[in-house]
């Protein structure tokens, strides 16, 4: 696992590697709770190469992104997913690590 930090010291990377090969990356920021005291972790990214799921990267890079939230001391961890057929998968996934569905997302695309 290799963390990366950019311009933006509130914005990680995280990255999964297999023989000097990235395959997988996890993208998270943190941010402050608007109606408790306290920090969140959002990970807006989670990112497994195809020839390479089922082998525990995706779960690896989970973890390290909780190990990081609660070094922070983070009220929790929030993360969007899709509701398309396709991401029954990523749903299950998110499930089998103890999230909670307890949230819809809504978009408005502006010009």
């Amino acid at each position: 696992m290799r963390y990366i930090s950019g311009k933006y010291p509130d914005y990680c990377t995280l990255v999964a590697c297999l023989k000097d090969k990235v395959i997988g990356m996890a993208g998270f920021h943190t941010g402050l709770l608007y109606n408790t005291d306290g920090i969140h972790i959002r990970v807006i990214a989670l990112v497994t190469d195809s020839n390479y799921r089922g082998i525990g990267a995706g779960k690896k890079l989970m973890l390290a992104v909780e190990d990081f939230a609660e070094q922070l001391g983070a009220a929790g961890i929030v993360l969007n997913s899709g509701n398309r057929t396709e991401r029954e998968d990523a749903h299950h996934f998110y499930l089998s690590l103890g999230y909670q569905a307890n949230s819809t997302g809504f978009v408005k695309t502006l010009n």
